[in-house]
């Protein structure tokens, strides 16, 4: 009987080795395999956007910069008020990354929290941000896109409404 016991522990030790095995060498194989399971394919790049990224690497556009501004730390003293934010902004920095692996290093990506009397806030205002008041002392809540080539060109979205995301 003591056998018995001493075999069935060796043999569960061994069945918990090989599925340990097993499962680390499947995610090896899918490392990297990525899948949009949302209902309206919210991560997935459009066609348009694929060919855009496509065209880039094909005529060797210099790399862009794409820097997002988002004020998550001076935001966390306005819980009601920043939820939808934080989500918006969780989804931009989603759906960015995804830009920037699709891209083959022609999209880089900058995140920046430009906290109150900050070099990154000021960077945010010299940008053209429009920062909004958010208590007595006029420190500001940035949330807004810069996109910068090596050519010296820029585009800004001053400031991203969650209400208004397409």
């Amino acid at each position: 009987m003591k056998k018995l016991m001493e075999n069935r522990g060796t043999t569960i030790a061994l069945l918990f080795v090989i599925t340990a095995l097993a499962i680390y060498l499947l995610g090896l194989a899918f490392d990297g395999v990525r899948g949009d399971l949302t209902d309206d394919n919210l991560y997935s790049l459009t066609p348009g956007t694929q060919a855009i990224l496509e065209k880039m690497q094909q005529e060797g556009v210099q790399p862009i910069e794409i820097s997002l501004y988002f004020s998550e730390t001076a935001g966390k003293t306005l819980p009601k008020f920043i939820k939808d934010f934080i989500t918006y902004e969780r989804y931009l920095e989603s759906l960015l990354k995804e830009y920037e692996r699709a891209s083959a290093g022609k999209i880089r990506l900058k995140f920046i929290d430009p906290i109150p009397d900050s070099d990154e806030a000021q960077d945010a205002q010299d940008f053209g941000l429009d920062g909004k008041p958010i208590n007595q002392q006029g420190d500001l809540f940035f949330f807004g896109l810069v996109i910068q080539t090596q050519t010296g060109s820029k585009d800004v979205i001053d400031f991203l409404w969650p209400e208004q995301q397409e």
